[in-house]
């Protein structure tokens, strides 16, 4: 190609990556970047051993340490061993799309999240933390497959 036809090319694939691009990182909903927010608030973030991104413009949620997306909605969280310290925020049913949350080997302490308001959640995993109080009713929770709580101070109801 010559002169400006290699630059209408490039031009056009420059744009091209670029539309693929907010695809691949759309925006996920405001209420599921808001309990993202409130969890890394609740579990003092700023003392986690890795942030990665955690508190990023608007679009970059998908991209954030240990978060990962399906079809523009949070899909899992895995923070295993990340230095995590406080409590679970009651904003976390706000990811109604998600399908696994790993917490093993942090310092939650509190009660445990409200596992039957998440449809779709399928594994959760605390072992290790200093989780305390009842398990809750998982009643709801009819994805559920795995919860592994072992190492906390939890009872049941």
């Amino acid at each position: 190609m010559k002169g400006n036809s290699w630059q209408v090319l490039s031009t056009a694939l420059l744009f091209g990556a670029a539309a693929v691009g907010e695809i691949a990182h759309a925006q996920v909903p405001p209420a599921e970047r808001a309990a993202l927010i409130d969890f890394y608030t609740s579990t003092h973030g700023a003392g986690w051993k890795s942030q990665g991104g955690w508190l990023g413009a608007q679009g970059t949620e998908c991209n954030w340490l240990g978060v990962s997306c399906v079809g523009g909605y949070i899909a899992s969280i895995n923070l295993f061993d990340n230095g995590l310290t406080g409590t679970f925020p009651a904003t976390l049913t706000a990811l109604t799309e998600l399908t696994e949350l790993n917490v093993t080997h942090n310092a939650i302490t509190g009660p445990l999240p409200a596992l039957g308001s998440l449809p779709k959640l399928q594994r959760f995993v605390a072992t290790s933390n200093a989780l305390t109080g009842p398990i809750p009713s998982l009643q709801g929770a009819t994805a559920l497959q795995d919860v592994l709580l072992g190492d906390n101070q939890l009872r049941n109801l």
